[in-house]
């Protein structure tokens, strides 16, 4: 409630936008507007903030921000709604990211599980995505013997899903295991350590060059 209560202060939710820093207009082909990543990396509120971005089994967007290629495409869709393409979008504006973790589908539906019993909080396998992420930077910055804070912005419910993604014959049927995962989750909220060979995600940063590697 104190994170909400403070982007309703700061205007981006229920009313104008109070600084002009908010929403910036760009050059075609990138979107007419921007607004997430011009705040979280605000210089003047935000010096040590960084942007990260979370993709789905399939999708193109983790390929072409690592390798830097804006047309990149799969031509497979993403079994995840809501997050991921086949194809990378021209709103996509992967040099404001500064970290792309991309989320198996088992483990999105595993992190909604994991929400499910933890809060009792009804969440989609977005949600799940998302959350996955946050867990994976929460234990980032615990091992780097380190303090930060980890925002995030979740998009779903359980209710649209409860005869697909949130149903274990559904689940079965193509092939997913989300098992492997809750374990992890589950050891994740008891020590806040995550296991690196269970994690099953990659970590991709900037390097020197036109590309991005991975690590």
């Amino acid at each position: 409630m104190e994170a909400l209560e403070r982007v309703r202060a700061d205007g981006l939710v229920d009313g104008a936008l109070p600084r002009p820093t908010q929403l910036l207009r760009l050059e075609l082909p990138r979107p007419a507007f921007r607004g997430i990543d011009v705040y979280a990396k605000d210089e003047s509120a935000h010096p040590t903030g960084s942007l990260a971005g979370v993709d789905a089994e399939h999708s193109a967007y983790f390929p072409s921000w690592a390798s830097n290629c804006p047309d990149h495409a799969t031509g497979v869709p993403s079994r995840v709604p809501g997050i991921g393409r086949p194809r990378t979008e021209p709103g996509f504006v992967p040099d404001v990211i500064d970290l792309v973790v991309p989320v198996p589908d088992a483990a999105a539906l595993a992190a909604s599980a994991w929400i499910r019993r933890s809060t009792g909080i009804e969440a989609g396998p977005a949600t799940g995505a998302n959350v996955w992420a946050v867990c994976h930077l929460a234990a980032r910055i615990r091992e780097a013997d380190t303090r930060g804070s980890v925002a995030t912005l979740v998009g779903d419910r359980a209710d649209p899903y409860r005869v697909t993604h949130l149903d274990a014959r559904w689940v079965r049927g193509r092939g997913l295991e989300p098992g492997p995962h809750e374990v992890v989750l589950d050891r994740f909220g008891r020590t806040g350590v995550r296991l690196p060979t269970q994690w099953c995600t990659v970590e991709v940063r900037l390097t020197g060059g036109g590309s991005r590697a991975g690590r």
